[in-house]
């Protein structure tokens, strides 16, 4: 997934996906910490591939050095590195029961890094298509059903 208009509408799914977490699923709601981390990543990703390939990264740790190595991006790197670190917790240690700080402080990186990147992603995609260019065809141009498509099936 190399498009960054796919790497955004990843982060709006997984952002969506973490709040609707956060309020149907108490039992379940350790996962908002990791969908709040993988919405960031795709849109922290979907921004550096708008950039030059030197932006790049393929791997979690990659794209922090990345990050913190690049002025543009430096002040976006501690928010990752503290929402990656916390998502792996969650993930990886079955002793790990996340507190409500957690969530807070998860749903505040995950903030900062949509309001440093956001934007800045956005700018770079191509407009939206017009709603009437992707509507579903009308009945009256969709083709005719096929002699006997409607009719019972024999006995």
């Amino acid at each position: 997934m190399a498009d960054p208009a796919d790497y955004h509408a990843r982060w709006r799914r997984n952002t969506a996906l973490a709040d609707a977490v956060a309020t149907s699923l108490p039992d379940g709601r350790d996962w908002e910490i990791v969908l709040r981390f993988y919405g960031a990543l795709h849109l922290v990703e979907g921004f550096m591939r708008t950039k030059p390939d030197r932006f790049w990264s393929e791997s979690h740790e990659a794209r922090g050095l990345k990050l913190r190595g690049e002025l543009e991006t430096r002040r976006a790197a501690g928010p990752y590195r503290n929402l990656l670190d916390l998502s792996k917790d969650v993930r990886y240690d079955p002793r790990f029961a996340p507190t409500e700080r957690d969530f807070a402080n998860a749903k505040q990186w995950a903030s900062t890094l949509e309001s440093f990147f956001k934007a800045k992603l956005e700018r770079a995609l191509p407009p939206a298509a017009p709603a009437a260019a992707v509507a579903a065809p009308s009945v009256a141009s969709a083709p005719a059903d096929p002699p006997g498509a409607g009719d019972p099936p024999d006995s």
